[in-house]
């Protein structure tokens, strides 16, 4: 089998192209000719440049692909378009070139966001994965994305996968909160809010079994590590892994808002993307984030093998053995 895997230099990409590799899957990496390629130039793995918006090259970086694991996209604000751009139309032309060039009887792995599905409704709701109400731009795209991806399943075995918050070794987004947690403080939303989480090795895990298996009953998975915890829990469990008792700041949503649009203001002027923007913080201050993995749990025999508390303690100590963290290692 012969794999090809967008946004393999990406956080989650590369740990799903090294997954495959230790299991002897043939590997395709489409990269982008600005990537960073180091690490993967280190594995037996087929590298190939090519762009999904614009798109470029992608005929022949589709030819003689049995599945296709599409793990690229964004959630970076760089104009107000810029999560269509990033997801739904880069989506839209991989899908079209891969019809192009034939694509009957192969398998597709999307890899979208617990945003598509948008916050739970209350703190006893698990939305199912057919309850789709996103309140962002971004969970928007995320959802039009999906949405593309479906319509090819005539042809395609498609299966679509919706992590919420990934970290894990690597990881930058959650570093800041680490990192200002172990300084004494832990900025947070004035809201209350419940949330999910999957360390980034069980989300490879999913992918892997999604591919060798495909779909079972359903097109769609939530995914998380089958715990929901609370915003004093996450706090709690990161203030234990690097040390101290932090002060909890409880930010307003007027003022991240006003953060937001400033954020923005900046993208504009310098003409770079930023991850804070206005559709960010929309999705920030909803109180309720949790979501059900059952589904995925029966139909795949699939079981996570960190919670929160293990896998925040393991990213900690590669933060620290990395130079991103006070401390000694295993402090």
């Amino acid at each position: 089998m012969r794999v090809l895997v967008t946004g393999a230099t990406g956080f989650l990409g590369t740990k799903i192209v090294e997954a495959l590799r230790q299991d002897n899957i043939d590997v395709r990496a489409m990269v982008r000719a600005t990537s960073s390629t180091g690490h993967l130039e280190s594995l037996p793995v087929e590298l190939v440049e090519g762009s999904l918006n614009p798109p470029e090259n992608l005929e022949i970086i589709l030819k003689d692909v049995d599945a296709v694991i599409h793990s690229a996209g964004g959630g970076g604000f760089k104009g107000k378009d810029s999560f269509y751009e990033n997801n739904a139309r880069t989506t839209k032309h991989l899908l079209d070139a891969w019809k192009a060039v034939g694509c009957s009887g192969k398998k597709l792995i999307l890899i979208s966001s617990q945003a598509a599905a948008g916050p739970a409704q209350s703190i006893d709701h698990h939305p199912k994965e057919e309850e789709t109400q996103p309140i962002s731009l971004y969970g928007q795209s995320k959802l039009a994305a999906e949405q593309l991806a479906l319509a090819l399943s005539k042809d395609v075995s498609v299966l679509i996968l919706r992590p919420p918050a990934l970290y894990g070794p690597g990881d930058t987004r959650l570093l800041p909160l680490f990192k200002a947690i172990s300084r004494g403080f832990a900025p947070m939303p004035a809201a209350g809010r419940t949330l999910s989480f999957l360390h980034v090795e069980d989300c490879v895990s999913a992918v892997c079994l999604a591919l060798k298996q495909g779909p079972k009953r359903n097109n769609i998975y939530a995914l998380n590590d089958g715990f929901t915890y609370s915003v004093n829990e996450v706090i709690e469990t990161l203030a234990q892994v690097v040390g101290g008792s932090p002060l909890v700041v409880r930010l307003p949503t007027p003022l991240l808002m006003t953060a937001g649009l400033c954020s923005e203001w900046w993208s504009l002027l310098r003409g770079q993307g930023v991850l804070l923007s206005r559709d960010k913080v929309q999705d920030m201050v909803s109180p309720f984030w949790q979501s059900d993995a059952q589904r995925f749990v029966d139909d795949f025999a699939w079981q996570p093998q960190f919670d929160f508390r293990t896998g925040a303690a393991q990213t900690a100590d590669w933060y620290r053995r990395h130079g991103d963290l006070a401390g000694a290692p295993g402090c």
